[in-house]
Formats: structure tokens, sequence, C-alpha cells
């Protein structure tokens, strides 16, 4: 799984131009609804990708078919061979 194509459901709120109440009734109501692909923290997140897939299935807008999300650098350059300690990491 490619984290750009991660969304929680502020993100398919916003690619899908629906307020999240909406998100969350397509959830219950709709039993092909995708499924989260992880959950973080007690956030379910999706795959975008999945998302876009079934609501143009379904007949639904896709207002941001170009999303990717924001992906931070690592907190770990895999280049460097000492951790923020600065003792040896093993990658």
């Amino acid at each position: 799984m490619d984290a750009k194509y991660l969304a929680g459901a502020a993100e398919i709120s916003d690619v899908l131009a629906a307020d999240s109440n909406t998100i969350n009734q397509w959830k219950r109501r709709y039993p092909d609804f995708p499924t989260p692909v992880v959950v973080l923290s007690g956030r379910p997140l999706w795959d975008i990708r999945e998302i876009m897939s079934w609501a143009r299935r379904t007949g639904r807008d896709v207002a941001r078919p170009n999303y990717e999300a924001p992906v931070r650098p690592s907190a770990v350059d895999p280049d460097d061979q000492l951790g923020r300690s600065g003792d040896p990491i093993d990658l």
C-alpha cells in the first residue's frame, strides 16, 4: 500500500465533495462501501483509489480525482547509520 493513497474520513469528504455525515451514512448504509485498509490510533484509513472507484460505480461525482495524501519524509534517513541517540540502528 502506497501511503500517498491513504485517506481518512475528512479526505474522503473533500475528494467526493460530501460532508462527513454523508460519508458516515454511506459507510453504514452500503455494504459495498470499501473497507479501511488500516486503522491507526482508532481512525480508519482507506485507499482513496478504492473510494473513487466505488463512487464512480455508484454514480457519485469525484471532485478531486488526482488526490494524493501529503506524505511527510521519514524521521530516519535510511542513509544515516546512527539513530537520534547516536547509537547505530538496524534497518
